[in-house]
C-alpha cells in the first residue's frame, strides 16, 4: 500500500511538472506572418496580376535587419525569429485580400518584384521598416511595357525587436500595396 501511495505522488507531481512546463514560451524560433488584422481597402482593378517575386537574398524566411547608425549597407538576420513564408509570398497573400477582381479585363498585367524587405534601425532604440519594389504595368498579350515605376514606403517600429520589426514592415506594405494596385488602375491603357 505504501508502495502505491508513493507511486500516486511521483505520477502526480510529474503530471505537474510537465503541466508547467507546457506552459513556459517555446525556446526555438518564433515565427510571424502578417497576423489576422483587417484586408484593410479592397481596391477594385481590371489589371490581372502576377505573384511578386524576389532575388535570391529575399527568398528565405530570415527576416532581415540593417543597422543603419552603423553600416547601412550590412544585412544582418535574427537568429531566433523566421516569417512563415518567404516575404514575397506573404506580401502575395496580403495583395490577394487587396485586389477586388472586377468582371471585365483590360488586358493589362501587373508584374511586381521585391527589392528590399528590412527592419532598418536609425538608432539602438529606433527603427522602421522599409519595403521596396520595382513595378511593371505591360500588355498581356504582346508582354509590351506600358508603364514602370518603384514604389517605397516605411513605417516606424514599435519596438526594436523582431516582433517591432514585423509590425512595421506590415504596415508599410499595407501602403505600398494600396499605392502600386491605385497606380496600376490609373496607368491601364492595355487594350
Amino acid at each position: 500500500m505504501q508502495r502505491w501511495i508513493t507511486l500516486l505522488i511521483l505520477a502526480g507531481s510529474l503530471s505537474a511538472c510537465l503541466s508547467l512546463n507546457g506552459n513556459k514560451p517555446q525556446s526555438g524560433p518564433q515565427t510571424f506572418d502578417f497576423g489576422l488584422g483587417e484586408p484593410g481597402e479592397r481596391i477594385a482593378t481590371q489589371t490581372s496580376i502576377e505573384n511578386i517575386r524576389s532575388g535570391d537574398a529575399l527568398n528565405n524566411k530570415r527576416i532581415r535587419y540593417r543597422l543603419a547608425y552603423q553600416n547601412a549597407q550590412q544585412v544582418a538576420y535574427y537568429a531566433d525569429s523566421r516569417w512563415t513564408a518567404p516575404p514575397a509570398e506573404l506580401l502575395t497573400q496580403k495583395l490577394r485580400t487587396r485586389q477586388a477582381p472586377a468582371a471585365t479585363s483590360n488586358g493589362c498585367l501587373l508584374t511586381l518584384s521585391l527589392d528590399s524587405f528590412d527592419q532598418v534601425f536609425d538608432s539602438p532604440t529606433a527603427s522602421h521598416g522599409l519595403v521596396q519594389i520595382s513595378a511593371s504595368l505591360q500588355q498581356k498579350k504582346s508582354r509590351q511595357i506600358v508603364a514602370s515605376r518603384t514604389f517605397q514606403a516605411s513605417s516606424p517600429a514599435p519596438t526594436a525587436d523582431a516582433a517591432g520589426g514585423v509590425a512595421a514592415l506590415s504596415k508599410a506594405s499595407d501602403q505600398l500595396l494600396t499605392e502600386a494596385l491605385t497606380w496600376a488602375e490609373s496607368q491601364a491603357a492595355c487594350n
